[in-house]
């Protein structure tokens, strides 16, 4: 195997098109970027006043991409990704978009969920040397957008929490076309901004200061670098960026033109990305601010590397996942002791019957995460707790999960006390194959909620193990467990039909 691998990542964003060629180095476990190219697209437009891509539009995207498919092949790429944003999943004719780039590039595109876009943005910031330090104490990252904003709190190593805003350049710049010619447009934009991060700081920062602000933000580096000379140091005091914000807020004119278009600026999505830039230092408290540079092209390539194994990647993506997990039970009151158990269960039986249900490593992600979520609907009804609980977790962004694995957690959470479960029911959110993972899953997370149903964890010093088409699950227990036994056989029955195993409880004296 060659040490040296090409490829591209196109990415298909809301304002622009990007291609970028990158070398990844498994010797030195090493990316780099050796090529870029842009083009400006108006997807955002047509999507926000028509509802979906007008013919021009398509047609430039279409010669935008037959551009970087011949400059892929001139750099001879040994494989290439394209994925567009979830924006473009909210054009009406979206699949006619997506079938006329087939036909006319041969190029066939995935679109990323917001959570799925935002993770790769996420994914190339971590590889960063300093993200470790950064994330170990406390920090914000803030992914600035064509259509939205993401803020994901850190604390000691964990994710906090993150929040999808729906406040992204595109809308800043469409509102700054309306407002601009009023005596007090910006103020009245600002004030905007000012109330949707407010909202984000009074809930998650009341009584917190993070110590750095992660800033991906690919246009305000872009202008760093050529109007003032910005060095690589990656590292600003808030000071230091409040005072460049300072020069460019002079620098850069936002008059606004009879027609509604900006003039003197020839990227006229920077002034947006300003605006939300500035914004965001004077509305949260930190002392330093981290520009990596990072962006959904190079967590494409990561991505790639990551799963062909040319690259390790030294960040754990899962507990991540799981930290997030815990953070979002936490928010919903949850009752810990219960899924701490529940976790340590689900895992031991998974772990016991590797060879009967033949998952992997990523069906046990999705079922440890299903075992902390899924009672977290009773803080809205305890009635209709697992259909809240779909609800909850549908609505909740999980980086690391993928839109169908946060679904599929979802509807192992709804379907943890219904009795029937044909595929039928189900078939408008998994394939045939994803229905059979759902049900191993399913069954798994009902028999470890049957051990512990009195929330009393009564089960102790247990052991698994497989054996004449048995689970032996071997306990002690100084409390009595005729509840337990008496709820565990409706679940041993449903847990023998999907993986022809049966789980039986052995009790050993103490």
């Amino acid at each position: 195997m060659k040490n040296i691998k090409t490829f591209g990542a196109i990415y298909i964003g809301t304002y622009e098109v990007q291609l970028k060629i990158f070398e990844i180095r498994s010797d030195s476990n090493g990316l780099r970027e050796i090529d870029c190219l842009r083009t400006r697209t108006e997807l955002a437009r047509d999507i926000f006043y028509h509802k979906k891509v007008s013919f021009e539009t398509l047609q430039n995207l279409i010669l935008a991409l037959n551009d970087m498919k011949n400059t892929m092949k001139t750099y001879k790429v040994d494989d290439y990704g394209i994925h567009a944003g979830y924006a473009l999943k909210s054009a009406e004719n979206v699949y006619f978009v997506l079938d006329q780039i087939r036909l006319h590039c041969g190029l066939h595109v995935t679109i990323l969920s917001n959570s799925e876009q935002r993770f790769l943005s996420y994914q190339a910031t971590a590889q960063a040397p300093a993200f470790e330090d950064l994330v170990s104490d406390s920090a914000i990252m803030a992914d600035i957008g064509g259509s939205s904003l993401q803020l994901t709190l850190f604390e000691k190593g964990k994710i906090v929490t993150t929040q999808h805003i729906m406040l992204g350049a595109f809308r800043v710049r469409e509102n700054l076309k309306r407002l601009g010619q009023k005596a007090d447009g910006r103020e009245q934009l600002y004030d905007m901004i000012r109330k949707e991060i407010g909202t984000f700081t009074n809930m998650f920062l009341r009584e917190k200061k993070p110590k750095y602000l992660i800033m991906l933000n690919d246009q305000l580096l872009t202008v760093l670098r050529q109007m003032y000379s910005y060095k690589e140091k990656h590292f600003l005091t808030k000071d230091e960026m409040l005072h460049y914000l300072k020069k460019i807020g002079k620098d850069v004119s936002y008059t606004i033109s009879g027609q509604g278009q900006l003039i003197d600026d020839p990227d006229e999505m920077f002034l947006p990305f300003f605006l939300l830039s500035d914004t965001l230092l004077h509305q949260m408290d930190f002392d330093k601010i981290y520009l990596p540079g990072a962006s959904v092209p190079e967590g494409m390539a990561l991505e790639y590397a990551y799963a062909h194994r040319y690259l390790k990647t030294s960040h754990d993506f899962e507990q991540d996942v799981l930290s997030a997990a815990w953070c979002i039970a936490q928010r919903y009151s949850s009752y810990h002791p219960h899924l701490k158990a529940m976790d340590k269960m689900s895992t031991m039986i998974f772990d016991a019957t590797k060879k009967q249900h033949g998952l992997k490593k990523r069906e046990k992600l999705i079922l440890r995460t299903a075992a902390i979520l899924h009672d977290c609907g009773k803080y809205i009804s305890l009635s209709e707790s697992p259909q809240c609980s779909y609800t909850i977790i549908m609505s909740s962004e999980i980086l690391g999960l993928t839109h169908k694995e946060r679904e599929m957690v979802a509807m192992i959470a709804a379907y943890n006390h219904r009795d029937e479960i044909t595929f039928d029911l189900v078939n408008d959110h998994f394939t045939e194959a994803e229905y059979l993972v759902f049900l191993k899953l399913l069954a798994i997370l009902r028999v470890a909620n049957a051990m512990d149903r009195s929330h009393r964890q009564k089960f102790k010093n247990m052991s698994m193990n497989v054996s004449k088409n048995q689970l032996i699950i071997s306990i002690e227990s100084e409390d009595s467990i005729t509840l337990e036994k008496g709820l565990f056989e409706e679940k041993a029955d449903f847990f023998q039909s999907v993986m022809a195993v049966r789980p039986v409880i052995r009790e050993r004296r103490v």
